[in-house]
């Protein structure tokens, strides 16, 4: 069976040096594979990062100068050669039997084009406790956590990026949207979050289903910059964001935005002004129901005014 692995990278040699070092440790005895990076512009050492790898693996590098993942993924699809492409990021480490575990669910579910793996966060080992302790959803939505208690098989949950395989000529039809996701010209604070979500939504709408398979693992690598507060914050922000730009309501709008938001947003910063000197456990909850508010009401003005 053939696989082509892709994925995007932009400055994060330390990071992509750790995934492909991981990479050379993955079984791969029953399978034909090649992974494309594209380097989204670096100007740091991951031209060389990347050669070093070049005679360890089966790597074919590509450049896309022009800023944003999809511009970059798109790029990589346009020289895929293989049955199966699977999906991953520069900050990632992968089990041993990664592939073997997605290529084995794909012979166990033939009818099926779009699968699914396990994505577990590393924690760095100064994480705080309250952010230890945040719940399955925002691990989800800050982390990227996708681990389910079912048994392999169609799930409801959209997969992740960092650990998605579909079928080659499924994505022959299909492409990222190139107005999503991160775009290194523009801050944090003005992307959509969630270009695989587009992408998966709109195969949704075409009737596939998703296969989740438990036991093809990965685990997401967490930044120290990445725990503290203004930053889960804005992850809510953009997520907010999202959600305004996906979802399609048929509720009252009142100046472009559901009725709801305007409501949210006026006893959201009521209860979090009432929570400010509060510690971070106890006011976070508050914080990233807000700051979602914000973000959707951010995009929806935005989408009025457009």
């Amino acid at each position: 069976m053939k696989i082509n692995v892709i994925l995007s990278t932009r400055n994060r040699a330390a990071s992509l040096d750790r995934t492909l070092s991981g990479f050379t440790n993955i079984n791969t005895q029953l399978i034909s594979w090649k992974i494309i990076v594209v380097d989204n512009g670096s100007d740091d050492r991951t031209p060389q990062i990347l050669q070093k790898y070049c005679e360890l693996l089966p790597l074919t590098i590509l450049e896309e100068k022009r800023p944003g993942k999809n511009l970059a993924l798109n790029k990589a699809l346009r020289i895929v050669d293989s049955e199966w492409i699977v999906f991953t990021d520069d900050d990632i480490i992968p089990d041993q039997m990664w592939l073997q575990e997605l290529m084995n669910a794909t012979s166990r579910w033939p009818q099926h084009s779009i699968f699914g793996g396990t994505i577990t966060p590393l924690m760095p080992p100064n994480t705080p406790q309250w952010i230890e302790d945040i719940d399955e959803n925002t691990k989800s939505i800050a982390f990227a956590k996708y681990q389910h208690s079912v048994e392999e098989g169609p799930i409801e949950f959209t997969p992740f990026g960092a650990n998605l395989a579909i079928r080659s000529d499924i994505m022959a039809k299909f492409q990222y949207n190139e107005n999503l996701g991160p775009k290194q010209n523009k801050s944090n604070s003005e992307y959509i979050m969630g270009g695989e979500t587009d992408l998966l939504q709109r195969l949704k709408n075409q009737q596939f289903e998703f296969i989740y398979v438990p036991k093809a693992k990965v685990q997401h690598v967490i930044r120290e910059d990445q725990l503290n507060f203004q930053w889960l914050c804005r992850r809510y922000y953009l997520a907010g964001r999202g959600y305004a730009h996906y979802q399609k309501l048929t509720c009252p709008f009142i100046f472009g935005v559901p009725y709801f938001i305007w409501i949210q947003r006026v006893t959201l910063s009521l209860r979090y002004f009432l929570h400010v000197f509060h510690p971070k456990a106890k006011k976070f909850p508050i914080a990233k129901q807000l700051f979602w508010c914000k973000g959707a009401l951010s995009e929806y003005l935005k989408k009025r005014r457009s």
